[in-house]
């Protein structure tokens, strides 16, 4: 059996390009090994943060400062601090932080409150499952507490063949990453990760119905999980089935309106569809939440809307960026020759 002590406070783990701004002071609080230092950064990158750093990066920083507050004990302002982040979007391991502040306050409803929503969100977050058998065993409650006890004991359990299944997987061994991820579910049926590692690794081996129920049953159990809708939504659209395909890739914008892959395999559909002036709407989206890391199929697939709509002039712009980005696309190459060569015809005809 798993040990019943409480975890100890984790950090985010998100690390970003460094800069000047926002950027620059979350990585020092996140490096820092000072509570009180992290507190100075994280304060500093709340104020530097910019619309364009998104939401979830809003909701990190004040869930790490928060984390930062509760470990030199200034709990009402780590509770703060983690209300603040919730109101960005619904995180787990934000309810979870502050379902152990609660519990320091002996605040037990708040706490199994927090925690039944961190648990709703993520069902294999094991510490959560541990930390609520605890109360509820606290509260007198032996049924349920050793119901999470005994799901947490699966969920630790199904760790080892997961990341076994993994080094597999990586090293292209696909059957026996499928038979690690088959004793991973096994072990513990809500375990998302794997039914989509498993779902992955179907692909590779060209068996699509079986990833489709893979991705499928990940969704059920956890209804924000956004790889399996876009692994899902990639097979539907590969089998032509444009509507269930973009379905999926509107959920994930639900979830996170400024995905950068969401946008991209929408503007792909509208591109399979010959909806060339949708396609830019997207591919531009896409690349609007990518700068930093920009993505050279992105641009070329956007040079080639433009190219099909006959806006020669902005579509060998595109192409030279996705070369510059990677100047092994050979598409993007031959594009690019191609529109200059049309180019060169146009202005040679109105010369004469």
């Amino acid at each position: 059996m798993i040990s019943r002590k409480l975890i100890i406070y984790s950090f985010f783990t998100f690390i970003f390009f460094t800069g000047c701004g926002f950027n620059y002071y979350f990585n020092a609080g996140l490096k820092a090994r000072n509570p009180k230092s992290k507190i100075k950064y994280f304060t500093k990158a709340i104020l530097k943060w910019h619309p364009d750093n998104g939401e979830k990066n809003k909701l990190n920083v004040y869930t790490n400062r928060g984390i930062s507050f509760s470990l030199i004990d200034s709990n009402e302002s780590a509770l703060a601090d983690f209300t603040t982040a919730l109101t960005f979007g619904e995180d787990s391991s934000t309810y979870y932080n502050r379902a152990l502040v609660y519990y320091k306050q002996n605040k037990i409803k708040n706490a199994i409150e927090d925690l039944n929503s961190a648990i709703k969100l993520n069902p294999i977050l094991g510490e959560a499952r541990i930390l609520r058998g605890n109360l509820f065993k606290k509260t007198g409650n032996i049924k349920r507490a050793n119901e999470d006890f005994k799901i947490a004991d699966k969920i630790s359990k199904s760790d080892s063949p997961f990341n076994a299944g993994i080094k597999f997987y990586n090293n292209e061994l696909y059957d026996k990453a499928i038979e690690s991820f088959t004793n991973a579910v096994n072990i513990n049926p809500n375990n998302v990760t794997a039914l989509n590692m498993r779902g992955l690794a179907y692909i590779q081996k060209g068996n699509s119905n079986k990833a489709l129920n893979d991705f499928s049953k990940a969704i059920e159990i956890d209804s924000s999980c956004i790889d399996a809708y876009n692994n899902r939504g990639t097979i539907y659209a590969s089998n032509k089935k444009y509507e269930k395909a973009l379905n999926d890739f509107n959920r994930i914008l639900e979830l996170d309106p400024k995905s950068p892959e969401a946008y991209y395999n929408i503007g792909m559909l509208n591109q399979m569809k010959n909806d060339y002036k949708s396609s830019l709407l997207y591919f531009s989206e896409s690349i609007k939440y990518s700068q930093k890391k920009p993505n050279d199929i992105t641009y070329y697939y956007r040079g080639y809307s433009y190219y099909m709509l006959g806006n020669y002039k902005e579509a060998v712009k595109d192409f030279s960026t996705a070369i510059k980005i990677n100047p092994a696309n050979s598409l993007a190459f031959s594009y690019k020759e191609k529109t200059n060569s049309i180019i060169n015809k146009t202005d040679t005809l109105k010369k004469y």
